[in-house]
C-alpha cells in the first residue's frame, strides 16, 4: 500500500515545491511506500525533471495535468484576483483530488510553501471516522482582528475552529459518496460568495461539524505574536511569511536547511537578497488590502452568514409544518425579553405617544410608510375588490397571511384604496427590531400586543377601540408568527375575531398569493423574484345572536375556510401541510 500525497502548483512555484518535496523525502519511513503527485496546468518538462530527481526508492513522484475545462467555472472570478496576491489558481486543484483519483479512500494534501519535519505516514494514520477531512486551526489569523470579525460575522463560524487548508487529510471516499465537488460547484455558481479566502472558506463551510482538528504541530505557521513550536511536524509559510522574501521569519532555518540540498538554493538565496524593502512593504499592504473586504462582505445581503440564517429559518418552517405547530417561532435572533421588560417597553411606547417629538416622528413615519408601500409594493395586484362594495363605513379588522417583515405594505395600499388609514397590531418585541425597522414599528401607528392577561384585557382593547373609532382598518395577523415566504394558509388563532366581535366591526379577509417570476433576484441568487397578488375575500360580520366567544370561533373557522379555498383555487392543489420546497415562494434551494 502506498501513501498518496498531493501538491498543486504552478510552474513558478517549482523551486519552493522542490524544497518541500526534499524535506518530505528526508523524513519518510524506509519501510513504507509513498506516492507524491503534483497537480498542475503549466509545469515545464525541465521542472518536472527537477522534481522527479528528488524521488527515492520508496517515494515516487508523478505529475497530473489539470484540464482547463475542469476549473473553468472557478476562473475569472473577482475574489480570485484578490486572493492571487498570495495564492494562485492551483489552490483549487485540491478539491478535485477525490474524484480524479478514485483508487484512494484517503489522501494527504499539502501546499508547496511548506517544510515537512516528520513522517507524513503519522499524519496519514489519523482516524477520520465520519469526518470529511482533518486539518489544523488557522493559527495565522488568530491575532488578526479583521479576520476574526470576518469569520464570526460573515462566515458565522467559530474562529477557533476555522482551519487552514494548506494541509489536509482528506476522506476521499466520503468526498465522493457525498458529491462534495458537485456541492462546491453549485454553491460557487449559485451564490457567488464574495470571500476573503474563497477555497479555504468553502472548505470550512461545507465541512462545518465534520472536521477533525489535529495537533497544531501539523500546520505550524510563522507569526509575530507567539513563540515558535519546539517540534513542528509540518511548517507552512503562509501569507507573506516567506523565508525567501523576509529574513528572520519564524522557522526559516528549517527551510534553508532543506533548500541547501536542492539545485535551487542559489536562486532562492538571490531572491531573498534582491527582494527590496519596498516589495516587503507591498506584501504587507496586500494583506491589508485583502482584509479591507471585511466591511463590505459583512454588509453583503448574500454573505455566508445570512444565507445560512435563511436556510436555518426554512428548516425551522419545515419542522414546524410537519409537526403542525402553526404558531411556532421560526425566525432566528428575535429579541429575548422577560414579561416585565415587555410590559415596560410597551408602557414607555404609549407614554411617549403624546410628546412633541413622538408626534413629529409619527408624521414622518406615516410619510415613509406610504412611500415605502408605493415603492416596494406598488406592483401588487388586487383581486376581488368588488367584495368590499357593500362594506359599511367605519373601522374594520383586516386579516392576512404573515409571510415577511414588510407584508403590511400591500395591506397599507389596500386600506388606502378603500380610503382608510391602517393601524398594525405587532408583537411587543418588534419595537426592538434593529435599524430602520425599529423606527417604523415605533412610528407608523402600531398597536403593540403583550401576552399578558391584564394588558390584553384592559390596555389593548382601549388602543384598538381608539383606532377603530377613527375609521382605521386594523391589521391583525391571526397566524401570529411570521413564516418567511411561506405560501400556505396556516391555522388561525381566535384573537382577531374575538376583538372584531367585541368591537362589533367586520373582518376584511384577504389571502396573499406569492407568484414566482422567471428572473433571479440580484441580491439573493438563491431566490427568484416574486410578485404579490392580494385576493380580497368576502368580509365576515359578527352574528348579533352570538356572544363574543361564539362569534370568535365561528368567524375564525369561516375565515380559515375562505383562505384555504382561495389557496386551492389559486395554486390548483389541495392544501397539505407536509412540507415541500415549493412552500417557500421563490426559493431555488432544496432541503433533503
Amino acid at each position: 500500500m502506498t501513501i498518496p500525497i498531493f501538491y498543486s502548483i504552478s510552474d513558478d512555484f517549482t523551486k519552493y515545491a522542490a524544497v518541500s518535496l526534499n524535506s518530505l523525502v528526508k523524513h519518510t519511513d524506509p519501510n513504507k511506500d509513498y506516492t507524491v503527485y503534483f497537480l498542475n496546468q503549466d509545469l515545464s518538462s525541465k521542472h518536472q525533471k527537477a522534481l522527479s530527481d528528488l524521488s527515492s526508492s520508496n517515494v515516487h513522484v508523478k505529475f497530473f495535468h489539470i484540464d482547463d475545462q475542469l476549473v473553468q467555472p472557478i476562473q475569472n472570478r473577482k475574489e480570485n484576483f484578490l486572493r492571487a496576491d498570495f495564492f494562485t489558481m492551483s489552490i483549487f486543484y485540491r478539491l478535485f483530488i477525490p474524484e480524479l483519483f478514485p483508487e484512494y479512500d484517503k489522501v494527504i494534501y499539502i501546499d508547496s510553501d511548506t517544510i515537512v519535519n516528520d513522517d507524513l505516514a503519522k499524519l496519514y494514520n489519523s482516524e477520520l471516522g465520519d469526518n470529511l477531512f482533518a486539518a489544523c486551526t488557522d493559527s495565522s489569523i488568530q491575532y488578526v482582528d479583521k479576520m476574526i470579525k470576518y469569520i464570526k460575522n460573515v462566515l458565522a463560524l467559530d474562529p477557533k475552529k476555522y482551519i487552514n487548508s494548506g494541509m489536509l487529510v482528506m476522506n476521499a471516499r466520503a468526498f465522493r459518496a457525498e458529491h462534495f465537488i458537485d456541492h462546491f460547484m453549485t454553491l460557487l455558481e449559485k451564490y457567488h460568495f464574495d470571500c476573503i479566502a474563497p477555497d479555504q472558506d468553502y472548505l470550512n463551510e461545507i465541512g462545518e461539524g465534520r472536521i477533525l482538528h489535529l495537533n497544531p504541530r501539523w500546520d505550524a505557521m510563522p507569526n509575530e505574536n507567539t513563540e515558535p513550536l519546539t517540534n513542528p511536524g509540518l511548517i507552512h509559510y503562509n501569507l507573506f511569511f516567506k523565508p525567501w522574501h523576509f529574513a528572520n521569519v519564524q522557522y526559516a532555518q528549517y527551510f534553508w536547511d532543506s533548500a541547501k540540498q536542492t539545485q535551487f538554493f542559489d536562486e532562492l538565496k538571490n531572491e531573498l537578497n534582491n527582494y527590496t524593502d519596498d516589495e516587503r512593504a507591498a506584501d504587507r499592504e496586500k494583506l491589508d488590502h485583502m482584509l479591507a473586504k471585511e466591511d463590505k462582505t459583512e454588509q453583503d445581503p448574500n454573505n455566508w452568514a445570512k444565507v445560512k440564517k435563511r436556510e436555518a429559518v426554512i428548516k425551522n418552517i419545515k419542522k414546524a409544518a410537519n409537526e403542525r405547530n402553526f404558531t411556532a417561532k421560526v425566525e432566528i435572533g428575535d429579541p429575548q425579553m422577560s414579561l416585565d421588560q415587555r410590559l415596560k417597553l410597551v408602557n414607555d411606547y404609549w407614554n411617549k405617544r403624546n410628546t412633541f417629538s413622538s408626534k413629529l416622528n409619527n408624521r414622518i413615519g406615516h410619510l415613509l410608510f406610504g412611500t415605502l408601500s408605493r415603492a416596494l409594493a406598488g406592483s401588487t395586484e388586487f383581486v376581488g375588490l368588488e367584495n368590499l362594495n357593500n362594506l359599511p363605513i367605519g373601522g374594520a379588522i383586516l386579516t392576512s397571511n404573515h409571510y415577511n417583515q414588510v407584508d403590511s405594505l400591500p395591506m397599507k395600499l389596500l386600506a388606502n384604496k378603500m380610503h382608510h388609514q391602517l393601524s398594525i397590531v405587532i408583537e411587543d418585541t418588534n419595537l426592538m427590531l434593529p435599524g430602520f425597522f425599529r423606527y417604523l414599528m415605533n412610528y407608523v401607528g402600531t398597536i403593540p400586543l403583550v401576552q399578558s392577561p391584564s394588558y390584553i384585557g384592559n390596555e389593548f382593547p382601549k388602543h384598538l377601540s381608539a383606532a377603530l373609532a377613527k375609521n382605521n382598518w386594523v391589521l391583525i395577523y391571526p397566524e401570529q408568527e411570521m413564516w418567511w415566504n411561506y405560501r400556505k394558509p396556516r391555522k388561525l388563532q381566535r384573537g382577531a375575531y374575538y376583538f372584531a366581535a367585541k368591537q362589533n366591526v367586520p373582518v376584511v379577509s384577504t389571502f396573499v398569493e406569492i407568484k414566482d417570476l422567471p428572473k433571479i433576484e440580484k441580491k439573493d441568487p438563491n431566490f427568484y423574484e416574486t410578485k404579490y397578488i392580494v385576493h380580497v375575500l368576502p368580509p365576515i360580520f359578527p352574528d348579533v345572536s352570538l356572544n363574543a366567544n361564539e362569534n370568535a370561533h365561528k368567524m375564525m373557522e369561516l375565515d380559515y375556510r375562505q383562505k384555504v379555498a382561495a389557496y386551492e383555487k389559486i395554486y390548483g392543489k389541495k392544501l397539505n401541510y407536509d412540507f415541500l420546497d415549493w412552500d417557500i415562494a421563490g426559493w431555488r434551494g432544496h432541503l433533503s
